[in-house]
């Protein structure tokens, strides 16, 4: 009786283990399930703006990021109620921002909300650019505010300490210069509502400590760099404490630098991706008067590792006439190229290129450049096919006619000197043997993109001009998605051929070929396989425009040639 005792309890606890285990996959299950969700509006709830979402079943919090559309973060708080008051957003008045919320469950995944939410920020804000940020001597001083005055205060703090405060009653007051003049250096001015929750706030200085002008020396603007740690050098910041370098992809500050020495600034190659283009903007500054700061900045381009040029090929693979000869070439000079004709690793089984190669049947190559001291080039892949169908060209000039070129030497706008261009290398296309369709500028990209991928086309090729942000910068370059492109062959040539009836060269004005890497929707591998981005010249440079309208025709026929040559026609 006892045995039968014991087997009893056993087999209870052996139930009760599944019965818990099973509660356990149940919840482990539930904690996993988040269900869609989306945000549903933005509105005032008792004068304060205030974000609604959906509740997301399973969830146990919720992060909610407000950012401006460079994407700088303005806002993110942690919170777990679908209402949130976002009227602590430091936003500009009338500024466009976009929200967002994930959703995470007690296993800490997380799922999006459905939609991001644009909206149109309206609490006030100081005018930033009306606003002096220095007090004048025994003036009293004015402030202006955008939006909707309403229950609103104004305080200036000195030290955290507030100085004086007055009700707004309309977007501009004085401040009497007697309530100022005690508190020299920095006062920050205050929007508050009232509540006193901070809505706006704005640096200004009462008798500051002046820095002097700052002037970068190395890098040089616009100049190609490689991937590595770089050396800032500059000129000028007297009196100041510190000295930062702000690192913007776009208008998306994405670093700071800060150093306490004078002339250099060391920027880590880690804080940098490669093939990417950087504004690096230079702030010499006293204590923390980060508003009256001098400042100087400057564009660079940084390429990627210092390694050998991926290897290219003379020739169209995917269409290509039986018996013709092909070379594999890389722009690093006396790279040894090692390569496949059976799609193995051409670093474990390739033989040494030393003469083209005979296409008469499909042959898929890889290959590889090599040489001391660099790092391998990436290997490339090319699907040789034997076809003799005509190759499709879709021309794409530039629709920008708000571009304006260096009038006096006749370049108008960027729009109607491209689509000059594109007249002469149509006629010079379709004269050859091409297939040529054009874009319809009262269309826009993606349409052209449609119309691309309908008809097919063996080139996508986009045609600009280029400027700079301080127009004083010459030189081409020519765009595709990345180093896999299929297109990588045709835009090294075309470069080489370009760039040879070049006047100007130099190692600045020498950029080469650039990787996109998606920033570039006509040569985006999503948009088209085939996509070429060319930057002819500089329309804001004096040489660079003249270049270009005395020779449109030499251009022209120089891309036309590159392109007749590369797909084995005329």
């Amino acid at each position: 009786m006892k045995k039968y005792k014991n087997y009893f309890i056993c087999f209870v606890i052996v139930i009760m283990l599944l019965v818990i285990t099973i509660f356990k996959e149940e919840d482990n299950a539930s904690s996993l399930n988040l269900e869609d969700f989306k945000i549903l509006e933005v509105k005032r709830i008792d004068n304060k703006v205030t974000l609604i979402f959906e509740k997301c079943p399973n969830a146990t919090h919720y992060l909610v990021t407000v950012t401006d559309l460079d994407g700088n973060v303005l806002f993110m708080e942690d919170v777990t109620d679908n209402i949130v008051s976002l009227q602590s957003v430091h936003a500009e008045y009338d500024e466009s921002v976009n929200i967002s919320v994930v959703a995470f469950n007690d296993m800490e995944e997380q799922k999006e909300s459905n939609n991001i939410y644009p909206y149109k920020w309206q609490n006030p804000s100081f005018d930033d650019e009306a606003n002096s940020k220095i007090v004048g001597e025994n003036k009293d001083f004015g402030i202006k505010i955008l939006g909707e005055i309403k229950d609103y205060n104004l305080k200036i703090l000195y030290k955290n300490n507030v100085v004086y405060k007055i009700p707004l009653n309309n977007n501009y007051l004085l401040v009497s210069y007697n309530v100022l003049k005690d508190y020299k250096g920095k006062l920050t001015a205050v929007i508050t509502d009232k509540e006193d929750t901070i809505l706006h706030e704005m640096n200004f200085y009462n008798n500051p400590v002046i820095v002097s002008n700052v002037s970068i020396t190395s890098p040089l603007n616009e100049e190609e760099i490689p991937w590595d740690n770089i050396n800032l050098s500059f000129l000028g910041g007297d009196n100041a404490t510190t000295y930062k370098v702000n690192i913007y992809k776009g208008k998306r500050k994405v670093k700071t630098v800060e150093e306490n020495n004078k002339g250099l600034i060391t920027i880590p190659a880690k804080y940098l991706e490669e093939n990417t283009t950087y504004t690096l903007e230079l702030l010499a500054i006293y204590s923390d008067y980060e508003e009256i700061a001098k400042r100087d900045y400057v564009v660079i381009n940084v390429l990627d590792k210092k390694s050998v040029s991926p290897v290219y090929t003379n020739y169209n693979p995917e269409a290509i006439k039986s018996g013709t000869y092909v070379s594999l070439l890389s722009k690093t000079e006396n790279a040894t190229i090692k390569y496949t004709t059976n799609g193995s690793n051409p670093l474990r089984n390739g033989k040494i290129y030393q003469e083209p190669i005979r296409i008469t049947n499909n042959m898929k190559i890889k290959a590889v450049a090599l040489k001391d001291g660099l790092e391998n080039s990436p290997i490339t892949s090319f699907d040789f096919k034997i076809d003799n169908k005509i190759p499709v060209i879709y021309l794409s000039p530039s629709r920008q006619e708000k571009n304006l070129g260096v009038l006096e030497v006749g370049y108008t706008t960027e729009k109607e000197m491209m689509n000059k261009l594109c007249d002469k290398l149509e006629t010079k296309l379709k004269n050859s043997g091409f297939i040529v369709y054009r874009n319809n500028p009262e269309k826009d990209m993606m349409e052209w993109l449609n119309e691309s991928r309908r008809v097919n086309a063996s080139l996508h090729l986009a045609i600009h001009s280029n400027g700079s942000s301080k127009h004083d910068t010459k030189g081409m370059e020519i765009y595709v998605d990345d180093f896999d492109s299929k297109m990588l062959s045709l835009a090294t040539i075309m470069y080489s051929n370009l760039y040879d009836i070049y006047p100007y060269k130099s190692s600045i004005t020498n950029r080469g070929i650039k990787y996109a890497l998606g920033s570039l929707g006509e040569v985006k591998k999503e948009n088209t396989s085939r996509g070429i981005l060319i930057e002819i010249a500089h329309h804001d440079d004096y040489d660079d425009a003249k270049w270009m309208v005395d020779n449109l025709e030499e251009i022209s026929n120089n891309i036309a040639n590159s392109i007749i040559s590369y797909y084995g026609l005329g």
